[in-house]
């Protein structure tokens, strides 16, 4: 899960980016020269002019911070960090928010700097719903909040867990699908840290299995079963390496196992 996550995501921000490089810089070695603090005056510099807003550049800026920060110093990698999430005090940037993804994909390989970023974007004013009735608003948000939710995961940081584990009692089914594949990520943690996020999972995962068969005339409940069962028996899977297919069967594995000293 992990590694399809991460070939997922590396794809997704090569695809959209790569390409503009050549066309934002025409020469690699002047690219290249760019300091921490001259890319982020360049982008903050960028980013002001909201009305024909130069994707390709700020796009291929990103595609250097990517390539450098893990060889920068730590100050330079505050710097990066900073300049990549000020893309998000821009309201509606574009429509298919592809620079909003490849924000998000990039932070998501900063560590702590980009753990720190990504939930701060999580909760931006900017990723709120201004429009109920505006079916567009609503999707382009709730796909970012999706996709940023992902990145904390492949991100890796544990300090990220708690929340994590919280968001899965969101009421959304969208969160919580995008909290499962998050999770999904840790599978490599040893097995005491992985116990406690397999218990929330099993625990979310009866409630919901519970209300939809407690109330079979509840179309919403046994819809938000539907979405989100595929999700929580996939993240499941990674942590435990266990293959079962129902709330009922992970409870009573995991009542079963929460005590042994191996899985």
């Amino acid at each position: 899960m992990m590694a399809r996550q991460k070939a997922l995501l590396i794809s997704l921000f090569i695809f959209l980016v790569a390409p503009l490089v050549c066309h934002a810089f025409s020469q690699e070695d002047e690219a290249e020269a760019l300091s921490a603090s001259e890319i982020y005056k360049q982008l903050t510099k960028l980013y002001k002019d909201k009305r024909n807003l130069d994707v390709e550049t700020i796009a291929a800026l990103f595609q250097i911070i990517d390539e450098s920060y893990k060889d920068a110093d730590k100050s330079s990698q505050g710097k990066m960090a900073k300049g990549v999430k000020k893309v998000f005090d821009i309201s509606n940037p574009e429509p298919d928010q592809s620079l909003m993804k490849a924000a998000i994909g990039t932070l998501s390989g900063m560590g702590k700097n980009g753990k720190d970023a990504l939930w701060w974007a999580l909760k931006h004013k900017n990723l709120k719903v201004k429009d109920k009735k505006n079916e567009g608003e609503v999707r382009r948000k709730a796909e970012l909040k999706a996709f940023i939710i992902e990145a904390i995961g492949f991100n890796g940081q544990k300090s990220s867990l708690k929340d994590l584990t919280q968001l899965l009692w969101d009421d959304d089914a969208n969160i919580i699908v995008a909290t499962c594949k998050a999770l999904a990520c840790y599978s490599k943690l040893p097995l005491k840290e992985r116990k406690p996020i397999v218990k929330e999972l099993v625990k979310v995962y009866a409630t919901i299995n519970s209300l939809s068969v407690s109330n079979p005339k509840r179309e919403d409940y046994r819809q938000k079963l539907l979405q989100v069962e595929v999700p929580f028996n996939e993240a499941l899977r990674a942590l435990t390496l266990q293959s079962l297919e129902s709330s009922v069967e992970w409870e009573k594995w995991y009542n079963n196992n929460k005590s042994k000293p191996k899985w």
